[in-house]
């Protein structure tokens, strides 16, 4: 188990190592997400396909029963990332990282409307205290702009769907075993995501000097947050895996006040020692919504 947790805050902190990154891009390139989003995916492309080389199985699920499913995943994926850029165009990495947490009320409304499923007191409990911390989140550092939420509750629902679906695809290759199903579905979708983005690419502005290189932590640092969290999931199961990858909120907000008081006041904002608590208290609020939902979940 303790592998499966130390996988799970390894995926949670690269993943915030990613947020910065891709703050550090939208800062240097302004209004080109679609190329970041085309570049970054050629590069994890070309990771997945070594990995999708090393893990391929000698038996394949019907493709009838797969394609669907892994359509879906890729797809929400795409547009959940692309919603992701735009909205570290508009606020700080601190500040969208915590608020995905509202993935839950995303979750919630999916189950309500489309899957006739049912939430315990506690569940809605949950999702009050998610809802509060994003509140208090919105507040820090000068209120969040329409457009910026408009982006993070876009991303939500779009990795919400995502999330659904490659649980989908990952089932189909359940005769692999969890941990290898895990990370061969992981590599068979970034593998895909890749060839989008050749693809995307034709369409985009022609990249600028350095913006290659720009994309490249960001596309190493999400692929490795990938890599970790399905060995999370594969070690300790998807529902305990997620609840430890949430601390990335609280991960993202100290990270994001150690980049500025180091002085890298373009890719965070410096807020001042009340300001950082009060984001803190939210993020530690948010984690514990996501638990309260999870834990409840399986209960």
């Amino acid at each position: 188990m303790l592998f499966g947790v130390l996988m799970g805050f390894a995926a949670a902190t690269a993943q915030s190592i990613s947020y910065l990154f891709g703050k550090r891009y939208s800062r240097r390139f302004p209004d080109r997400s679609l190329n970041l989003l085309a570049l970054s995916h050629i590069w994890m492309g070309s990771f997945a396909f070594v990995g999708f080389f090393l893990l391929l199985p000698d038996q394949w699920p019907a493709w009838n029963e797969l394609a669907g499913p892994l359509a879906a995943a890729v797809g929400f994926y795409l547009m959940g990332q692309l919603f992701l850029f735009l909205a570290l165009q508009t606020s700080d990495a601190s500040r969208v990282a915590p608020l995905l947490g509202l993935k839950i009320l995303i979750l919630v409304i999916i189950g309500l409307l489309f899957r006739g499923q049912s939430f315990t007191f506690w569940q809605f409990v949950a999702v009050f205290f998610s809802l509060t911390a994003a509140w208090l989140l919105s507040e820090t550092g000068g209120r969040l702009k329409p457009v910026a939420w408009l982006w993070i509750l876009l991303a939500c629902a779009h990795y919400s769907i995502a999330d659904i679906s490659i649980r989908t695809v990952v089932l189909e290759f359940d005769y692999l075993g969890l941990a290898h199903a895990s990370m061969f579905s992981s590599c068979l979708a970034f593998l895909i995501c890749g060839m989008i983005g050749l693809i995307l690419k034709l369409f985009i502005p022609k990249p600028q000097k350095g913006e290659w290189r720009i994309a490249f932590p960001f596309a190493v640092m999400w692929f490795l947050a990938m890599f970790f969290l399905y060995s999370c999931f594969g070690a300790i199961g998807v529902v305990f895996g997620g609840i430890v990858q949430a601390s990335r909120g609280v991960i993202s907000i100290v990270m994001g006040s150690i980049v500025s008081n180091l002085g890298f006041v373009h890719i965070e904002t410096d807020t001042g020692h009340r300001i950082f608590l009060l984001r803190l208290s939210a993020g530690l609020l948010m984690f514990g919504a996501i638990a309260l939902f999870y834990w409840q979940n399986i209960g």
